[in-house]
């Protein structure tokens, strides 16, 4: 690794990256040199966007972190905090204009509302903007110009592995008292509006729809998955290593179908090796 990142545990950066985006760090691990190193920056970085929602109590509190953070980046000069000077100093060597992440911290602030997205094409254009705009930077990293058929290929490739995370990951987002999942998905799968109010323990909560919901999501993540390699075909070879967290889908939605009928909350993920595995092969 280079100087940033072979500091190990004691680097924040890659400590932040390795812990809470594994997919996107096994991924920078595929990569050489600074990309490698910028790939990392981008992970830790959404790792503590994405952390955000988890550890307040009150929006507000989460708005003010969230807007800490925006402000740091949009400032363009050193806070102090390490991640956040990292990724400072990747958009300058990168050239990303730092008025592109606009829209990412606008979509992490919808994290911070208790209810769920209204429709899945609301929840399809969250993805795109959080997923699919850190693929795009990723791509950047690569060395890819990030025109129409590179923002369309990555905005697919994060809605599909958005989906695929929505799903795994929601007994923990339901702990926290809130729901990616849209609304009208809920209604389908017969999640009684109770179920999906805001601070309800998951323990309370009856898992036989819950199931159905996870199902309903895996095979949108399946559906979008197959667009998306499609359009990633017609692309270069740094963008397809951009998305490589997209190989994640198929092990994903396994994990979800070899569930059984009374375990729709069950905390579920996918075994190391298979990680390890799905990333190195890609998409």
């Amino acid at each position: 690794m280079g100087s940033e990142t072979g500091r190990g545990a004691d680097n924040p950066v890659l400590a932040a990256a390795r812990a809470f985006e594994r997919d996107r760090y096994l991924s920078a691990l595929r990569a050489n040199g600074q990309v490698r190193e910028d790939l990392l920056i981008l992970a830790a970085f959404f790792a503590e966007l994405q952390r955000i929602p988890a550890f307040v109590n009150e929006p507000m509190m989460g708005e003010i972190r969230y807007q800490w953070w925006q402000d740091a980046v949009m400032n363009g000069t050193a806070s102090g905090h390490p991640i956040g000077d990292a990724l400072v100093d990747l958009l300058r060597r990168r050239r990303v204009l730092t008025t592109d992440l606009e829209g990412l911290f606008d979509a992490m602030r919808m994290r911070l509302d208790d209810q769920p997205f209204a429709t899945d094409a609301d929840l399809t254009q969250h993805l795109a903007a959080t997923e699919g705009r850190l693929f795009r930077l990723a791509a950047v990293c690569f060395g890819a110009e990030e025109d129409d058929a590179v923002r369309s290929a990555c905005d697919q490739a994060g809605v599909a592995y958005g989906l695929a995370r929505v799903a795994v990951e929601l007994p923990a987002v339901l702990a926290q008292g809130r729901s990616l999942a849209p609304r009208n998905l809920l209604t389908e799968a017969g999640v009684n509006e109770l179920d999906s109010a805001p601070r309800l323990p998951s323990g309370q909560l009856a898992p036989e729809p819950w199931m159905d919901v996870r199902q309903r999501l895996v095979r949108s993540a399946l559906s979008q998955a197959r667009s998306a390699k499609s359009a990633l075909q017609g692309t270069s070879s740094p963008v397809r290593s951009a998305c490589r967290p997209l190989a994640m889908v198929t092990p994903y939605s396994r994990v979800i179908r070899r569930l059984r009928p009374g375990d729709g909350l069950a905390v579920t993920d996918v075994l190391p090796i298979a990680r390890i595995w799905s990333i190195w092969r890609g998409v």
